[in-house]
């Protein structure tokens, strides 16, 4: 994957995080699969109450509750 795009869905996700995966790929300018894992594996996010979180977090969250 190509870095410049990478660092632009990043800059869209920190604009704003409520997007879903087909809204950031049309502001980067990239297929929906692309932006996937961009989001899932280069930056390990994944989606948990309709926003973009790290997974690191994700998993903090579910050990509190448990």
């Amino acid at each position: 994957m190509y870095d410049y795009r990478v660092e632009k869905v990043l800059a869209v996700i920190r604009q704003n995080r409520r997007l879903s995966v087909r809204e950031f790929a049309e502001e980067v300018g990239i297929c929906k699969s692309s932006c996937h894992l961009i989001l899932t594996e280069k930056w390990k996010m994944c989606r948990v109450a309709a926003k973009c979180v790290p997974r690191l977090l994700m998993s903090h969250a579910s050990s509190m509750n448990f």
